[in-house]
């Protein structure tokens, strides 16, 4: 009697530990922006925009209709961040498209979201000192201000090649407390 009630001890520990650890579905892989500091505090570690291109026409913006912009070249204080793109933007059902100085337009504001991870340019990483070096320089971002530079992006033509835009625009990023993101703004840009 004494060792059916240890075998059923022993039976039901083991059926414990298998489905408990059966509800894990986590793929280890975490990605979360927030970076938390030792006194628990939420760290930036990215910087939202919307980018709206636009070309004109007598007079009259006409927004560039694409996908998506590309290369964005962004800097944080003078530190290069690595480049990326927007969000694919869903531009099939725009209304009064037409081609007007070498873009596909509407009379419609397209704008393009940016999600830009404050990672500083590093190359391919190949080495353990490689990712190191990756890892060094990624940015967390204090509360405060900062200089935020849209550097060049490339958008697509009508004909199907990109156009390299340099924007010129400088302007300054405010970080708040405890937030892992920070907005950078809306920027309507002239691809001309």
């Amino acid at each position: 009697m004494k060792a059916n009630a240890v075998r059923i001890g022993v039976i039901f520990l083991v059926s414990q530990l298998l489905f408990s650890c059966s509800q894990d579905s986590d793929s280890g892989y975490y990605n979360n922006p927030a970076t938390y500091t030792e006194s628990n505090t939420v760290r930036c570690t990215e910087v939202i925009l919307l980018i709206a291109p636009y070309t004109n026409d007598g007079g009259a913006k006409k927004f560039v209709v694409a996908n998506q912009i590309s290369n964005l070249n962004i800097s944080i204080n003078g530190s290069a961040i690595a480049p990326m793109p927007s969000y694919i933007v869903d531009t099939l059902h725009l209304r009064n498209k037409t081609t007007v100085n070498g873009f596909r337009v509407s009379d419609d504001m397209v704008q393009f979201a940016v999600e830009a991870n404050v990672t500083t340019t590093t190359g391919n990483p190949e080495t353990a000192g490689d990712y190191a070096s990756m890892l060094n320089n990624r940015l967390t971002l204090d509360p405060g201000s900062y200089i935020f530079q849209i550097v060049s992006f490339d958008i697509m033509q009508a004909n199907g090649t990109l156009k390299t835009v340099y924007p010129n625009i400088t302007t300054s990023l405010e970080i708040k407390e405890n937030y892992s993101s920070g907005y950078a703004g809306t920027f309507e840009v002239s691809v001309d």
